[in-house]
């Protein structure tokens, strides 16, 4: 019996300088498809394999899952697959994201899930003690991607920094707050420091 180690971390970009952790989202991991060319799928960039999935594509994939997992606060995640529990004998497979929530999303925030695949992954498989082991897999969403995914949870994200006139040295603790413009009231967005 072989045990393979998969383990990464997922975050997502905001802007060019800012990201999030992806903290609390399902980690899915599926066996391809008949038809599907997985030496194209698994040699494509992430930016043409990312995908939003309706719920009927996810629900077509369902026997094809191999397993899931939970990220933790810091986005990290692990699995540990082998050929006797999972079925899983070192084989290429598709890693999707499916979110209930958003961080930053306030608990009563409506949204209805979402499922997106990102890539296919074909690890370079290595001994490491008693498993074979992959490295760390870290993947940043795409701001535009990502910005997406959040306004379907209702959320807009505003991020930037704040630097000095003379010399553009980083001026911590600035307390920054963000209004709509409205032609009677300017409403509070947000604010951060």
């Amino acid at each position: 019996m072989s045990t393979y180690q998969f383990k990464g971390s997922l975050r997502a970009y905001l802007c060019d300088e800012c990201f999030q952790t992806l903290g609390g989202v399902t980690v899915r991991l599926y066996r391809h498809r008949q038809g599907q060319d997985v030496p194209a799928l698994v040699a494509a960039a992430p930016k043409t394999t990312f995908n939003v999935l309706s719920e009927a594509e996810v629900a077509k994939k369902a026997d094809f899952l191999i397993a899931e997992t939970r990220t933790d606060a810091g986005g990290a995640f692990r699995f540990q697959l082998n050929d006797d529990k999972d079925g899983y004998d070192g084989e290429a497979f598709e890693v999707d994201v499916r979110l209930t929530t958003v961080p930053g999303a306030e608990k009563k925030a409506k949204g209805k899930p979402v499922q997106f695949t990102i890539t296919s992954l074909q690890p370079d498989w290595k001994p490491q003690g008693e498993v074979l082991a992959a490295p760390a897999w870290d993947y940043f969403v795409p701001a535009r991607f990502w910005c997406h995914l959040l306004e379907r949870f209702g959320l807009w994200a505003i991020c930037g920094r704040v630097v000095t006139c003379q010399g553009r040295q980083p001026l911590p603790g600035a307390r920054v707050e963000a209004f709509d413009a409205d032609i009677v009231q300017h409403d509070p967005l947000g604010a951060d420091t």
